[in-house]
């Protein structure tokens, strides 16, 4: 069990985006991945929005702006 879910996030980082869940566990991203099949103390929606796991970096910048 997680402690928190994002579902159906735009999961984007430095060499990809994708449709995805993100699992936390303790603090930590613990998996990412299409149709995470695990249940979570919460749970967030996240239809429609951009999920950036691990934060946003300046260096860092989403598939779509290189």
């Amino acid at each position: 069990m997680y402690d928190l879910i994002i579902r159906n996030g735009k999961v984007v980082d430095a060499q990809q985006e994708v449709m995805a869940d993100v699992a936390v566990r303790g603090g930590k991203i613990a998996a990412v991945g299409t149709g995470l099949d695990a249940d979570a103390t919460e749970e967030i929606d996240a239809a429609g929005l951009i999920v950036f796991p691990g934060g946003a970096h300046e260096a860092v910048k989403p598939a779509s702006m290189k």
